[in-house]
């Protein structure tokens, strides 16, 4: 016998057809290709730049990051509002917010009336009851959020943190949509550890939005993520960058697209509640990458605008730091 090693057969003697017939031909893969294409949905969110650079759709997974005071649950929860308000069947999971916080949420935004206002005219014995005019404009909200009934779930933290709560309430009556806030807070009541819990979210998260939680079903899925909390010293100028995210790895290997909110410095006695917003585009499936969202955030209403009169980047996102921060899969 001869005692060298038998070569790998690629092809069986008998029918001298490839031994793997879950190989596709190029044929086969093309019209895949095209089936994906035919049966995703775009989801109109009122953000028509965010629309045209990202294209929000079914069958993706994006993640949001930002550190705290960043404005990624105002803005996460403005994506749900307005594609539920385009006629789209939303999930909005909060699982640091009870639903009466998150409805307060909806009312400032649709009433433009300022939250700690809102709370001083509720609140028993108040001896701040709203105006007429504010009277109006909360009558107008309350009908405006009540009509979303049809089109809009929420999931509070009462409903439960565990990554397979979130999952059965997006897969039981399959939205369009599935909004969480925020991959921190999963498994916050489960023992073991936090990375690989954050790590294990991601990756269900994202077969969620493929169709491996539920036959046939694949939703549009944003979740929001903390960035890592401290800049080294003298990096607090630096662009934000795919490892400023927590659980990165996982993050940059199954994001669809990866956005870092960063809102600007205000100048010095400069008391409104509206900040300037950036959004980083770090990682984009469907478009340019090394791109920026611009957007403007109300902090005391939550209402979160993009800035129609700047298209062009800020000025700390040179040309040159641009081909080096996007990632496009």
């Amino acid at each position: 016998m001869d005692e060298q090693a038998t070569p790998t057969r690629l092809f069986s003697a008998e029918t001298s057809k490839p031994r793997s017939e879950k190989l596709g031909a190029p044929e086969e893969a093309w019209k895949a290709g095209v089936r994906r294409i035919e049966r995703s949905r775009l989801l109109p969110v009122k953000y028509p730049r965010l629309e045209r650079l990202c294209r929000p759709q079914s069958e993706s997974f994006w993640v949001l990051g930002g550190r705290p005071g960043d404005f990624k649950t105002g803005l996460l929860w403005n994506l749900a509002l307005n594609a539920a308000e385009n006629r789209r069947r939303v999930l909005f999971v909060s699982l640091e917010m009870t639903l009466g916080e998150m409805a307060i949420l909806a009312l400032a935004k649709f009433s433009g009336i300022e939250k700690p206002r809102i709370e001083d005219a509720l609140v028993a014995d108040s001896q701040v009851p709203f105006t007429e005019e504010e009277q109006a404009r909360w009558d107008f909200a309350r009908t405006k959020f009540d009509g979303l009934s049809f089109l809009m779930r929420l999931h509070g933290h009462e409903h439960g943190r565990d990554i397979s709560h979130v999952i059965g309430s997006a897969c039981r009556s399959r939205f369009d949509a599935v909004f969480v806030d925020h991959l921190g807070m999963i498994g916050r009541d489960s023992r073991g550890k936090e990375l690989e819990q954050l790590a294990a979210a991601v990756h269900r998260l994202r077969g969620l939005s493929r169709g491996e939680e539920a036959q046939d079903y694949r939703p549009w899925v944003v979740v929001t993520s903390q960035l890592n909390r401290e800049r080294d010293k003298g990096e607090e100028d630096r662009l934000p960058r795919m490892s400023d995210f927590r659980g990165s790895a996982r993050i940059e290997h199954d994001a669809d697209v990866a956005v870092a909110l960063q809102k600007r410095t205000k100048p010095a006695g400069d008391e409104s509640p509206v900040y300037q917003l950036d959004g980083f585009v770090l990682k984009n499936r469907f478009g340019p990458p090394a791109t920026v969202l611009l957007f403007e955030a109300n902090g005391a209403t939550g209402l979160i605008t993009e800035r129609h009169r700047q298209e062009q980047p800020p000025l700390h996102w040179s040309n040159d730091d641009a081909p080096e921060r996007g990632t496009n899969g």
